[in-house]
């Protein structure tokens, strides 16, 4: 038999601040301290061969402590109230009640400006050793976001606007006049197009959306400064009602270097989807021809390709 036992409490307690500035309604401070305890009893099957720790396992017991505090904004939006997080910190510890000295742990703290915003966010992560009196590392990522959809096309009052037999853009070909009844005579195929006046706009072709994305992060070590510098981007974008492309890359600031890039193309096939993509990384690289039903993923072609650059 191998169990351990485990035990926690913990609770939330709310401050509110009203303000009445004008759009900004009030401040509320969200505080949920929790603490927790877990032991283990010294067991060892020694009637059974021993791997590692399985098969026997040590007394454990410890105590652990945690604090979240969370900041949040309310505000009116014309006539809509709306809430915002814009700060969140969380910070725990843990004290083993067996160690003989340097019981506690470091304090382990991790921060969050504007978590979960569409647009923008910065965290930051550090571990703090309370024995040392130093700051290990610290950690930062931010993160910049845009999108929207490039313009839709209009016809203007009293177009003309040439109608297609078939539903499809990529089916609007011409087809050659051709002999598909019997008999006497034959019916020449062709395509069939309407014209329709509407006195209000009509919608030509959807929008098209787009992504952009921008980010850096940073680490510290104690006694190392710099360790990460890196800055990542990319772009996906709708360029027609079926095609779609996308690029990523991740650049080191500090060695100078790209670090990787990659790209993909999307083809919509109607029943079916193509998709391409190539990611080359230092020496390494990959690219991969993707073409399958979308009804049945499973059936596909597929042709991947991986090697290394020798120079």
């Amino acid at each position: 038999w191998l169990y351990r036992g485990s035990v926690s409490a913990n609770t939330t307690l709310y401050g509110l601040l009203p303000l009445g500035l004008g759009p900004l309604h009030s401040l509320r401070h969200v505080v949920q301290p929790g603490i927790s305890y877990s032991y283990a009893p010294k067991i060892d099957q020694g009637r059974y061969p021993v791997f590692g720790s399985i098969g026997r396992m040590g007394e454990q017991k410890s105590i652990g402590v945690s604090l979240n505090n969370t900041f949040q904004a309310k505000y009116r939006l014309g006539e809509r109230s709306r809430k915002v997080d814009l700060l969140s910190i969380t910070s725990s510890a843990s004290c083993n009640l067996l160690a003989l000295r340097n019981r506690w742990s470091g304090i382990s703290s991790s921060a969050a400006i504007l978590p979960g915003h569409s647009l923008f966010d910065v965290r930051l992560s550090n571990y703090y050793d309370i024995y040392l009196r130093r700051q290990e590392y610290l950690n930062l990522d931010a993160n910049l976001r845009w999108s929207g959809s490039f313009g839709r096309k209009r016809a203007s009052r009293g177009d003309s606007i040439g109608v297609s037999s078939q539903p499809t853009a990529d089916s609007l070909v011409s087809e050659e006049a051709g002999a598909i009844g019997s008999g006497d005579g034959a019916v020449a195929r062709k395509e069939v197009h309407t014209s329709e006046t509407d006195s209000s706009a009509v919608m030509v072709s959807p929008a098209l959306p787009w992504n952009l994305s921008l980010g850096l992060s940073q680490g510290w070590r104690a006694g190392q400064g710099v360790v990460l510098s890196l800055l990542r981007g990319s772009i996906e974008a709708n360029v027609t009602r079926n095609w779609k492309i996308n690029y990523t890359q991740y650049y080191d600031l500090k060695q100078r270097e790209m670090v990787s890039q990659s790209y993909s193309v999307y083809r919509d096939l109607h029943c079916w989807e193509a998709h391409f993509s190539s990611t080359k990384s230092g020496l390494y690289w990959f690219y991969e021809l993707r073409i399958n039903l979308k009804a049945i993923p499973d059936l596909k072609l597929q042709i991947p390709k991986s090697g290394r650059m020798n120079y």
